[in-house]
């Protein structure tokens, strides 16, 4: 009875659903964009894109990666340092800092780095090549400012990655916003994430065909 009503809207929901479950997994680019940021985003489970600006996104000067509202006249000059070791050598490491002008609003810069650390690499007949290295890397810039009870915000992304020289690149955009109720401990926020334009892509220089690497 709803979709009858609401056809349109029900469509787009379940083309934007199946454009997600498309762009999942080894079809996408820059996977190292959906990492945790920070601890707090950890904790959470990695996927909130809605906190209450009261219960600590104000404290948080890496949320605004997560969702570019999240930036906050109360995180100016404030910087968030995130540093994760997994396993077999690889590193992510996340930068930010915050700050907000009379005139120009708030603003916020950082950077993602992952780093794969040394591989080695074989010819197709198993003869050893020497080592590579591996990384990707993302330079952010967000604005975001207060509409009433809204607050709104953009993210433009440089997305890098290299795999011993051979490298690919994009342009990236995030859009965000949160509604946050006058009286309730309310927010509902919406997000539309790493949609843009590629660069530059692997296919532009000669396959790694040749390569077999693991971490060491």
């Amino acid at each position: 009875m709803i979709c009858k009503r609401y056809g349109v809207l029900c469509f787009l929901l379940l083309a934007l659903q199946a454009e997600t479950y498309a762009q999942s997994g080894s079809r996408a680019s820059f996977q190292f964009l959906n990492l945790n940021v920070s601890a707090r985003n950890t904790a959470l489970g990695g996927t909130q894109a809605s906190m209450s600006l009261d219960s600590g996104s104000r404290k948080d000067a890496s949320l605004w990666m997560l969702n570019p509202a999240y930036s906050h006249p109360t995180l100016t000059q404030r910087v968030a340092l995130s540093y994760m070791p997994y396993y077999a050598g690889v590193h992510f490491t996340t930068l930010s800092y915050n700050h907000t002008f009379k005139k120009l609003g708030t603003w916020a810069a950082g950077m993602q780095y992952l780093n794969y650390g040394n591989m080695e690499s074989f010819d197709m007949a198993g003869i050893p090549l020497g080592t590579f290295s591996a990384q990707d890397y993302a330079l952010v810039i967000n604005h975001s400012q207060q509409i009433g009870i809204y607050r709104v915000g953009g993210n433009i992304k440089y997305a890098a990655s290299n795999i011993g020289g051979f490298g690919a690149d994009a342009l990236l955009l995030d859009i965000g916003g949160a509604f946050v109720h006058p009286k309730r401990d309310l927010t509902v926020s919406l997000l539309f994430s790493n949609f843009g334009l590629m660069l530059h892509d692997y296919t532009r220089e000669q396959p790694l065909t040749s390569a077999i690497g693991y971490p060491g």
